[in-house]
């Protein structure tokens, strides 16, 4: 390390080991923190609204940027997949011991070990934290595609490695590995959207009671009369209306750790009793027979503009639905989010639960709007309905569940005077974001307790390890600045620095006690990068109603892992090489003079090319895909014959986590017995 000079290599080898691993265990915590930040802002990004206008009917509906499918294949998997991503990135533009645009041992390996621990071990732990009856995956088809991509990607691994191209990765290789990316957002979304499948008849907020599914027509339930099918139907509505991100649970898992307080997530059904996904129905059959029973609560405007001096504005929800769903009392939470207006200067947030009497079918929430004498651009808030109570649902489409308030300026007179301030943007917004900024460095120099609470030992002990990395993060901009973008951009540059001081540690680690490169990446590179994700992974696993979250995590992340994290940095490798100067090509050339592949490949007449030589990797990729068929076929009889991926009975519980378990230690021995050199194996 830089800080002792040479005189380190004086130090026993003992002391240095326990040195360089108790680094690298401080400097995953710093990764956790800034990773925290990181979901911090894609949260934000991922909120973003805009207002669209119906064609048909010339009303304006609020409406969300980001699919959800599309933001937790990309920017979540993105982060928590980024140490992974920069590492291999700063392995080949920096360099490791090859030297820079040359492949290291480290990257590829933790990114196939991170990939077996994050399907083996965090699934094994996932089946094991739920104990009150089975969790199934609601979102089959999406699963189905991030599941089956999940292996096929290392697959591909193997066949541009081992067989179209020994050793060599080549520009179009490398292009198409990061492409496929793409590719497979645009697929997901597509399965997620139900593109290639016609649409059942929709239920709109204000439809009779009846509806044809498939030519079948439904009797008109009994008024106040509840099915057990509709109310299972119920509970997944609710699971669906306020189903948190995967960026959700991996704040709310570092909760502990960063400070902030945990973000509520999907509530339970009566009773404390979660809803059964293992049903026969489908998803939308369900929603059709929710529809039949329940009232369905939306705001009657989607958007509304008013004048700074307005005083207040009132927005109006509405209850529609079948006639028996009329005559019982119904609720639902609202809350207001700051977009450009920021509450308590512009408007006053309000939060609470709006009440409909039996046969109310109008409600209304009142929100004062502050006036100012200032010129200020217009500015918006939204106010977003939750958690509806018994005998209510949003609409399945979303619609009407959120409304966007946009704040007129009133001071025209101001208007010439205002230019100058006009142009430096939001004065009410920037002063928002240097209060929440002063904030972030309050919470930094002070234990995490609770509201109320005294710091204990274990506090102070936890303030003590993590204050240093969260003083220093508390420079990156709060989310809400920017829409989270500038936050985004810092704390990914953060990631990327961290990953320096890993890779370098590993590589000194596994200097001193004699272990190489490939061995260390697979198990202690790899266990620290995907902590962040065994945590948000359990905690998906125990507060939602499904296992989407916990396990889509997963092979979402395995996918990102190889097609970001490698075909990125393999792209960039590709094109150096391929406009590389006549000296380095000669370096090149004498540097993988032994090689056989690149010795035949330099015979055909090819120039400069990306090396990344198979080895051990190829056989470590082997070993993997061959557990992972196993995994998500325990996962599918699970399903079968337990009705969920996740939970069950105890005995059944042990045995699962036993054998996924057994299989990462399977993983981890073989691919490490065959870098040691105790067995040969080529392809």
């Amino acid at each position: 390390m830089p800080f002792f000079g040479d005189a380190e290599q004086e130090w026993p080898r003992a002391l240095r080991a326990v040195l360089y691993v108790l680094g690298m265990a401080w400097i995953f915590i710093g990764v956790a923190i800034v990773a925290d930040l990181f979901m911090g802002a894609i949260e934000e990004v991922t909120t973003k609204i805009s207002i669209k206008t119906d064609k048909a009917t010339g009303k304006r509906r609020v409406v969300r940027f980001w699919n959800p499918t599309v933001a937790n294949l990309s920017l979540m998997a993105l982060g928590s997949s980024a140490p992974e991503i920069m590492l291999n990135v700063k392995e080949i533009v920096l360099g490791s011991g090859e030297g820079p645009f040359y492949a290291g041992q480290l990257g590829p390996s933790t990114i196939v070990g991170s990939a077996a621990f994050n399907l083996l071990v965090i699934i094994a732990v996932c089946v094991m934290s739920i104990t009150d009856g089975p969790k199934a995956i609601i979102e089959t088809k999406v699963y189905m595609i991030t599941a089956t991509m999940s292996v096929l990607v290392y697959v591909w691994l193997l066949v541009i490695l081992v067989f179209m191209t020994p050793d060599i990765v080549t520009l179009a290789e490398a292009i198409v590995t990061f492409l496929a990316f793409f590719v497979l957002l645009v697929v997901t979304y597509v399965a997620d959207k139900d593109c290639f499948r016609g649409k059942a008849k929709r239920v709109a907020p204000s439809a009779a009671a009846s509806v044809e599914l498939e030519g079948e027509k439904k009797p008109t339930p009994r008024q106040g009369s509840f099915s057990a099918a509709a109310d299972e139907a119920r509970l997944m509505m609710q699971a669906v209306q306020n189903y948190a991100t995967g960026a959700t649970h991996a704040r709310n898992a570092l909760s502990w750790l960063t400070g902030k307080r945990a973000k509520p997530t999907v509530p339970m059904g009566p009773g404390g009793r979660r809803a059964s996904v293992a049903r026969k129905k489908t998803i939308s059959q369900m929603r059709l027979d929710a529809a039949e029973t329940n009232a369905v609560l939306h705001f009657k405007e989607e958007a509304i503009d008013v004048l700074e001096n307005c005083g207040k504005v009132q927005l109006i929800v509405l209850r529609g639905g079948p006639e028996s769903a009329r005559s019982t009392e119904v609720s639902v939470e609202y809350k207001s989010y700051d977009i450009t207006a920021v509450g308590g200067k512009d408007y006053v947030h309000v939060a609470g639960t709006l009440t409909f009497a039996p046969d109310q079918l109008e409600a209304r929430i009142d929100i004062e709007i502050i006036d100012d004498d200032r010129w200020e651009q217009s500015e918006h808030f939204r106010v977003q309905l939750s958690a509806c109570s018994e005998g209510a649902q949003l609409d399945d489409d979303g619609r009407g569940e959120q409304a966007m308030v946009t704040i007129l300026n009133d001071d025209e007179l101001k208007e010439e005077m205002s230019k100058m301030r006009q142009k430096l943007g939001n004065r009410d917004k920037y002063e928002a974001v240097r209060d929440a900024w002063q904030e972030q460095f309050v919470d930094a120099i002070k234990p995490s307790v609770e509201d109320g609470e005294t710091a204990g030992a274990g506090a102070w002990v936890a303030h003590s390890i993590s204050a240093f990395w969260k003083v220093l993060f508390a420079t990156v901009p709060p989310p809400m600045l920017g829409g989270g973008w500038p936050a985004f951009y810092v704390s990914l540059g953060y990631i990327g620095a961290m990953t320096i001081f890993v890779s370098d540690l590993a590589s000194l680690f596994g200097c001193v006690i004699g272990c190489p490169a490939g061995i260390t990446a697979i198990t202690f590179v790899a266990l620290g990068t995907s902590m962040p994700d065994l945590f948000a992974s359990k905690m998906a696993a125990q507060a939602d109603d499904s296992a989407d979250n916990s396990v889509g995590n997963v092979t979402g992340s395995n996918c990102v892992n190889v097609l970001l994290g490698l075909g990125l940095p393999w792209t960039i490798g590709a094109l150096y090489w391929s406009m590389a100067s006549d000296e380095a090509q000669a370096e090149w050339a004498v540097r993988y003079a032994g090689n056989k592949h690149v010795q035949k490949h330099i015979a055909e007449g090819g120039s400069a090319a990306f090396v990344v030589e198979a080895g051990d990797l190829g056989l470590s990729v082997i070993v993997f895909c061959c557990c992972s068929l196993v995994c998500l076929g325990v996962l599918y009889v699970r399903r079968v014959y337990v009705g969920g991926e996740l939970g069950g009975p105890y005995a059944l519980r042990v045995a699962t986590a036993i054998t996924l378990v057994s299989l990462w230690v399977i993983y981890v021995l073989v691919s490490s017995l065959k870098i040691l050199g105790a067995f040969e194996f080529s392809l």
